[in-house]
């Protein structure tokens, strides 16, 4: 009787486990084309930002405030509702205009993301809305390091 019961526990564990999945990780956009566009790094006195987009608009910026040691993530063409960052190590969902501490780890698995990472604004229904796929080159490690300096 008790084999019994471990079948048919056991044969619901694939679906607990399976309900239970993280999100995908950045390797599920892989052979996805990258967004169109290119990163641009101004510094300015007391800040520094890294915006990346085409034809003049931003889709996504990170500013530095070297005073307050922060950093802060924006999506200029989505100004309303949550941003998920998506890279090789991390993932999370953030605030519209996340405002993070120049420690925090999602800065570094921004900054050293294996080429590229994904920032999505998730839809009303809970899907993938927008999805940015953006190169991980070195300007946004360069606003890391201004707020950390």
């Amino acid at each position: 009787m008790r084999l019994i019961a471990f079948f048919a526990w056991a044969a619901l564990l694939p679906a607990a486990v399976a309900a239970q999945a993280p999100p995908a990780g950045v390797d599920a956009y892989r052979g996805r084309a990258l967004t169109p566009g290119a990163w641009t790094l101004r510094l300015a006195s007391g800040s520094s930002e890294a915006s990346y987009g085409a034809a003049g608009l931003s889709r996504l910026t990170l500013r530095c405030e070297m005073a307050a040691r922060r950093v802060r993530i924006t999506r200029p063409d989505h100004p309303a509702g949550p941003i998920m960052i998506i890279t090789s190590s991390v993932t999370r969902t953030l605030a519209a205009s996340a405002e993070l501490t120049a420690s925090d780890p999602l800065l570094d698995a921004i900054a050293f993301s294996r080429g590229r990472f994904v920032v999505m604004t998730p839809s009303s229904t809970g899907a993938a809305g927008d999805v940015l796929i953006v190169p991980a080159w070195p300007e946004a490690a360069r606003i890391v390091e201004d707020c950390r300096k």
